[in-house]
């Protein structure tokens, strides 16, 4: 299977308690990176293509895409006041590539 997630920076209109920052371009990049990082290091993956703000992740056979975000989600929340996802969807997409 394969999934592109597209990733963001946060928006002044985001800022909470918790985030009361918006962070700058370099720090949004290091966490990017990072989490390109910890994703690689998921049991399930084979495979992390990182370009612009956007990576396919390759897996193993075929993953409920539920059940991979699960895997996902203490990556994310790591990061959750440095990036967001703006999409996540099996890739290629119908009429993409």
């Amino acid at each position: 299977m394969q999934v592109r997630l597209t990733f963001r920076e946060l928006v002044a209109a985001e800022a909470t308690p918790t985030c009361p920052f918006v962070p700058e371009r370099d720090e949004y990049e290091r966490h990017f990176w990072a989490v390109v990082e910890d994703m690689r290091a998921i049991d399930e993956v084979i495979e992390v293509v990182a370009q612009d703000d956007h990576v396919v992740i390759v897996t193993i056979g075929e993953l409920d895409l539920e059940g991979f975000k699960a895997s996902l989600k203490p990556i994310l929340q790591h990061n959750f006041c440095y990036l967001r996802i703006a999409d996540i969807a099996p890739w290629p997409r119908a009429g993409e590539a």
